[in-house]
């Protein structure tokens, strides 16, 4: 995520400051005993330091990734005689860890994003009391049959428990 859509996101939610990624970063340093106590802010910096959209190498990539991404996908599409894939949303939900931080070991995210294919994410499960979710990924075109294969799923997985505050671990 670049500089410029962070900051974008911080003016439009809220009214005080830190106004920019800029000033945040400087507000947590500033501020780093209260704030980051437990993580730093390397993911903030990064993005500070990765520019502008309108750089040269953020559109060079922009401009290689997506078409790259698709042929990978219309390749799997096309050698298994799929209509769509089912992946993981996400890791299941963890604990925090105060040392190693935290542990995003699957995200299925950026598959649909970079390609520009369609994308349905569904709550799929629960696991150890926490929800899981499952993304389907289809062909360009094929919103009506992701929401179809959605709908099937969800039918036949029943009603999820209600949502519950589960007690805090102890570490």
């Amino acid at each position: 995520m670049s500089s410029k859509l962070i900051s974008t996101a911080i003016l439009e939610a809220a009214d005080s400051d830190p106004g920019s990624l800029e000033e945040l970063i400087r507000y947590n340093s500033d501020h780093a005993e209260s704030v980051m106590s437990y993580f730093g802010q390397s993911l903030l910096v990064t993005a500070q330091e990765m520019g502008d959209l309108d750089s040269e190498e953020y559109q060079e990539a922009l401009a290689q990734s997506g078409p790259a991404m698709r042929k990978i996908l219309d390749g799997i599409f096309a050698d298994y005689d799929l209509d769509a894939i089912i992946a993981p949303v996400n890791s299941p939900a963890w604990v925090t860890d105060l040392v190693a931080g935290d542990n995003f070991s699957i995200a299925s995210a950026g598959i649909a994003a970079i390609s520009g294919y369609p994308n349905v994410a569904i709550p799929a499960g629960m696991i150890h009391g926490l929800p899981v979710g499952m993304a389907i990924i289809g062909k360009p075109g094929s919103e009506e049959l992701l929401l179809e294969i959605a709908a099937v799923f969800e039918g036949l997985r029943g009603q999820l428990p209600a949502p519950t505050f589960l007690p805090a671990l102890a570490y």
